[in-house]
């Protein structure tokens, strides 16, 4: 008897079978970015003669210049300030935020010239960052449906010699690619 009595139970646990449940099949929704406050580095300037530095912007708007970079007190206008956008999303959503890992920013005006925009920064509220890289942000909302996401942006401007940046206003967009996932 006890020869049976093994394979038997074996059988029996090798003929069992079990499913774990699926995730439920939520129907697509479009995410829509509401442009808060635009990303500005302030008024600054450079020394005749210095080869520029760069400006950086954190994610709470604070300030910090590098190298030969001087920042001007003109007023608030325009004053340094992240960047904030804002969207709905459900909570258990996950979404995908890509961005380009460098922009160039272009002067207006006769005389022109060409910044960089590198090292973009960004503080999702309403949520967990799941992953993040180079270019990218995966994001799980915790918030409800009908309450806003808000995303606050940074980022590093490199700025050349008077004779690369003349003076003048300078002016770019950054896109941000929100997918669902």
């Amino acid at each position: 008897m006890k020869k049976f009595a093994f394979p038997f139970l074996l059988m029996a646990i090798l003929g069992m079978s079990a499913f774990g449940q699926n995730a439920p099949d939520l129907p697509s929704r479009e995410v829509v970015l509401y442009p808060v406050v635009s990303l500005s580095f302030g008024n600054f300037t450079v020394p005749s003669g210095s080869t520029g530095g760069h400006i950086t912007v954190d994610c709470g708007g604070s300030c910090t210049s590098y190298s030969n970079v001087i920042m001007l007190n003109m007023g608030s206008i325009p004053p340094v300030r992240e960047a904030i956008f804002e969207f709905k999303l459900c909570p258990g959503r996950k979404i995908t935020i890509t961005y380009p890992t460098q922009k160039t920013i272009s002067g207006y005006g006769v005389k022109g010239g060409e910044m960089t925009i590198n090292d973009l920064t960004f503080l999702v509220e309403g949520g967990t960052i799941d992953n993040s890289g180079t270019g990218f942000i995966e994001f799980t909302s915790n918030k409800g449906c009908d309450e806003y996401h808000r995303i606050h942006m940074g980022g590093t401007l490199v700025v050349g010699s008077l004779s690369e940046n003349p003076p003048g206003p300078y002016n770019t967009d950054i896109p941000l690619t929100i997918t669902p996932r």
